[in-house]
């Protein structure tokens, strides 16, 4: 029977290459249950002998029926325990029939024989996961580990492009650099399909039958995708520019045979277009100085390229080794002079243009004590345009191997805007709440804010201000300089459970944001909480004890791809569709209200030195105050 289901599986998907997983559904877990319990029992009843013999197996099998016991558990660990490698299922049918071979078995016999039969049948339900469709997780089965040159494969095989692009370009900076995923990319665009060997290659070379265009468009599609989600790989990498648009010198040339197929001319235009509206940011003399330089084997091998799969790309385009020749077309202007195409691109507004628009709405000037009379509600839905605008510029590039975390800040600009905004807003709501003397006008301000937080979360479904709200009043609250008391306590504890939570920071996501209605503004701590936890100290590519081979942890980055995806399911869903912008809270609130302060804000330090200095000046004047007082009923008396 188990040659009969090798034989089933497909010949191109070796089972080596992939670990699955499956899971029980309580009827077939308390069937399984059920068998090993009375095979438990039954070699229990063995002679002494027997059990010494066999004794490595008969504990595994108890191990076994022991994880199945799992009824009395929490909801989420019985769950859990439903999942069954297909290697622990191997290793328990493996020690099952070396003791059903055994001659002196005397009560399991029939037991071993039916639990055998179970077994084999649970692990014939790993088969459909190798198949070419999908390799998305389903409700049957998902995979553990995979191979490099396996998931490549299977994301070119599979039908889900969505699902597939999605989890190759969010995650693949763990086990691949960008240069040998375009180079590999290529390389499959060159022979049509995935291939296994150079038997296979050539023999395709040699065929004239129809071409795969459909795994030209996946891979057209794939480099369309990685384009607009992640922009900053190609402007930071010039020789990755370069190389992409040799590639599509590449597909235009070729593209003659596909002229009758609408989807791959408008997916090779718009990435055309797309890396023409590119070039124009990028300096052109620093990619002109690579025409002769550009040398296809000087790129890292890795498990996906060999030498030879490098050699065979090199050879069956060594003319586009040269600049693009779309990218570097000569055009000529009225007046004969030479032109480039990124020459005709419409310049971007410089920032006198864009101060001068400004000042032509003639926007009255704004301060903090005008803003205090503002309705809550309107301050609240000027934050949140605010914050929706600089969320959706936080590129997923920069939560994808902590690079928010490294030393060189150009690694994530969206991110260090953030936090600017995030200590400017802060220190500046401290600054306001400390200016009055008064501890009651101090206590209607932070009223005041927490007004504005509250509806920022409850009515417009905005995390990000109500979080530097927060921060503040946290600062105030040390300080001593309010009275925590009434709705300003009640309404600092709602703040409180979602930005310093009684549980992990994966639960309040799954409990707040999983299903929250869009459009929202989430907070990004705590997606940089969920993206620290997942990847930190954790080695994406592993060798495991009992393969030769070198895993991908698919399950892990499997994780990392979900919660990249739900960024930018926030990052897509605008506000301005029915929030008004109001453009002189607007921009006072983005940056006008820097101006009014005395406080530094491009230094941290400084402005934290300012704010205490406030806060002793406010405690003196209290402490004098009471001397004084205590002097004058001293003297009344």
């Amino acid at each position: 029977m188990q040659k009969n289901k090798e034989e089933c599986l497909p010949k191109k998907l070796p089972k080596s290459e992939m670990l699955c997983s499956i899971y029980l559904k309580s009827e077939t877990r308390s069937a399984l249950k059920k068998l090993l319990k009375e095979l438990v029992e039954q070699l229990h009843e063995e002679p002494i002998s027997l059990r010494q013999k066999y004794k490595e197996a008969i504990s595994f099998i108890r191990a076994q029926y022991f994880k199945l016991t799992t009824e009395n558990l929490p909801p989420h660990m019985a769950q859990q325990a439903t999942k069954f490698a297909e290697s622990e299922l191997q290793k328990l049918s493996h020690h099952v029939m070396s003791i059903q071979r055994e001659d002196y078995l005397i009560f399991s016999k029939h037991i071993l024989n039916q639990v055998y039969r179970f077994l084999m049948k649970l692990l014939e339900k790993f088969i459909p996961i190798f198949g070419a469709e999908t390799f998305k997780p389903t409700k049957k089965g998902s995979i553990d580990y995979i191979t490099l040159p396996k998931l490549f494969e299977k994301i070119l095989e599979s039908q889900e492009l969505a699902f597939c692009r999605q989890f190759l370009i969010y995650t693949y900076d763990h086990y691949l650099s960008p240069s040998n995923l375009l180079l590999y990319l290529i390389y499959r665009y060159i022979v049509s399909k995935p291939c296994h060997n150079h038997h296979e290659i050539k023999q395709q070379q040699n065929t004239k039958s129809v071409p795969f265009y459909s795994h030209k468009l996946k891979v057209l599609r794939l480099t369309k995708f990685w384009l607009e989600e992640r922009v900053e790989d190609f402007t930071s990498d010039p020789n990755l520019f370069y190389l992409l648009g040799v590639f599509l010198d590449l597909a235009q040339s070729s593209s003659g045979s596909n002229q009758e197929d609408p989807q791959f001319l408008e997916t090779l235009s718009t990435l055309s277009y797309n890396y023409k509206t590119l070039a124009g940011s990028i300096q052109k003399q620093s990619i002109r100085s690579m025409r002769y330089s550009f040398d296809i084997n000087g790129f890292v091998k890795d498990e996906l390229l060999s030498v030879k799969d490098l050699s065979l790309l090199a050879h069956k385009k060594t003319s586009a080794m040269t600049a693009p020749s779309f990218f570097f077309q000569v055009n000529t202007d009225d007046d004969g002079r030479q032109t480039n195409d990124t020459d005709n691109l419409p310049p971007s507004e410089s920032f006198a243009v864009k101060r001068d628009k400004a000042k032509s709405l003639n926007v009255e000037k704004l301060g903090y004590k005008t803003l205090l009379t503002k309705s809550s509600d309107e301050i609240a839905r000027q934050l949140t345009l605010i914050d929706a605008k600089q969320f959706s510029k936080i590129n997923v590039r920069e939560m994808i191997a902590k690079r928010w975390m490294k030393k060189d800040k150009s690694q994530s600009p969206g991110y260090q805007t953030h936090v600017d905004r995030f200590n400017c807003m802060s220190y500046w709501i401290q600054f306001i709440v400390l200016s009055s003397k008064k501890l009651q006008e101090r206590n209607e301000i932070v009223k005041k804010f927490l007004d504005i937080a509250t509806i920022c979360v409850q009515r417009y479904r905005n995390y990000c201000s109500p979080h530097y709200i927060f921060a503040a009043i946290v600062s105030l609250k040390n300080f001593e300089v309010i009275s925590f008391e009434g709705i300003i306590k009640e309404r600092y504890e709602m703040l409180r459970k979602v930005y310093v939570p009684d549980e992990s920071y994966v639960k309040i996501y799954e409990k707040i944001f999983r299903e929250i209605r869009l459009p929202s503004v989430p907070s990004l701590t705590i997606f940089l909480r969920i993206f620290l936890k997942i990847q930190d100290g954790v080695a994406f590519k592993v060798n495991l004890p009992s393969s030769t081979n070198s895993y991908l942890k698919f399950t892990t980055l499997l994780h990392l791809q979900d919660y990249c995806t739900e960024m930018r399911k926030f990052q897509r869903n605008i506000y301005q569709d029915y929030i008004e912008k109001d453009f002189t809270l607007y921009a006072y609130l983005k940056k006008g209200f820097k101006d009014e302060v005395t406080i530094p804000f491009h230094d941290p330090e400084e402005s934290m030195e300012k704010v205490k200095k406030m806060v002793d000046d406010i405690k003196s004047d209290n402490l004098l105050l009471s001397i004084l007082t205590f002097g004058l009923h001293k003297k009344l008396r």
